[in-house]
């Protein structure tokens, strides 16, 4: 992380740090804030991509009504809650592995609620 900072102080770019090595050009008024962004940017955007890896790969079959910072959110039939909780688990879990380049690295927390005011 050290040496991304660095290298965006001097570059003021930033890399995913993830198959796609997707680009970001870094401002900010002070060197502390590129540097910053330079050390957090391949950690956040390769977060970013797993998830919508993970959101793309949802069968069909599910309405995902919420991609959500590091979270899907799906609205299905109690019927089918659990179907969905493990076809959802599968394709977080593959993102991760896919992004990460690590397989079993992270595991999905999933979870059924009835009752979406109820943590």
């Amino acid at each position: 992380m050290k040496a991304n900072g660095k290298n965006a102080i001097k570059t003021n770019v930033s890399y995913s740090a993830d198959p796609y090595h997707r680009r970001r050009v870094l401002k900010g008024e002070e060197q502390w804030q590129i540097r910053n962004q330079g050390m957090n940017n391949p950690i956040q955007s390769a977060a970013s991509n797993m998830l919508k890896l993970a959101l793309i790969s949802m069968p069909d079959e599910y309405d995902i009504i919420l991609p959500f910072h590091d979270e899907l959110v799906a609205e299905v039939l109690k019927t089918k809650a659990k179907a969905c909780a493990k076809a959802m688990a599968k394709v977080m879990e593959d993102a991760a592995d896919y992004i990460t380049n690590i397989h079993g690295l992270i595991k999905a927390d999933v979870r059924i609620q009835t009752d979406y005011t109820k943590n």
